[in-house]
């Protein structure tokens, strides 16, 4: 869990030398949307794809662009802190410097995503059930004790606050398909049900209605 740990070793670094259009074909190459500049093992930007085909001259050296301060995350962190910066910055990479700020390596979102998934038991069997809850009045406790009195378990659960609003999304990973009798006994509770995505959802699903779900889940 720990951010040092997904690094993807395949990310190339650009060293400044560089021209745009060169570091463009890089990126084709290797089909990812951002790059490092490193220089003498130091993270000096970040370089993005959409400022790169902003650039007039395509000729233009690296080293010559105005650079700003890039956003990382240190390499003994949690690897939510680079779940944090990526959803910031809405690249597809996250630097890791380690505590001397000495560049290690870059994690890709994918892995980020992947390994969340993993986390919430997302391939798994089983329902998943979006809440929509008070975090004032918020008891996962009594969630649970409502669900296991219908037949369930929870596998996995994960909190998303949108907007620094009172209202959260509860997003519930349940070890069963049907989830009819659980829906019922949280709405007999007055828990508002703000989606539900049954296992053969994620088998079949095309890439925008996964998306859907990410966007109920505030990714």
């Amino acid at each position: 869990m720990i951010s040092r740990y997904f690094i993807d070793e395949d990310i190339p670094i650009v060293t400044g030398v560089e021209t745009v259009k060169e570091v463009l074909e890089k990126m084709d190459d290797y089909r990812i949307r951002a790059l490092p500049l490193v220089e003498d093992n130091k993270l000096l930007a970040i370089l993005e794809q959409d400022n790169l085909l902003n650039q007039h001259d395509d000729a233009t050296k690296i080293a010559s662009l105005p650079l700003g301060v890039p956003d990382y995350v240190v390499a003994n962190s949690h690897w939510y802190d680079a779940v944090a910066v990526l959803k910031k910055t809405k690249l597809d990479i996250v630097p890791v410097l380690n505590e001397e700020l000495t560049f290690l390596g870059c994690i890709k979102s994918r892995t980020l995503l992947d390994n969340f998934m993993s986390m919430l038991c997302f391939n798994s069997k089983g329902a998943i059930l979006v809440l929509y809850v008070d975090i004032r009045l918020y008891s996962l406790a009594d969630i649970a004790r409502i669900i296991e009195s219908n037949g369930a378990k929870i596998l996995s659960a994960a909190l998303f606050q949108e907007n620094n609003d009172d209202k959260t999304y509860l997003t519930l990973k349940l070890d069963i398909d049907d989830v009819s009798r659980v829906v019922a006994g949280l709405e007999r509770f007055n828990y508002i049900i703000e989606a539900r995505f049954q296992h053969s959802y994620f088998q079949n699903a095309d890439q925008d209605r996964l998306n859907q779900l990410f966007r109920y889940i505030n990714i």
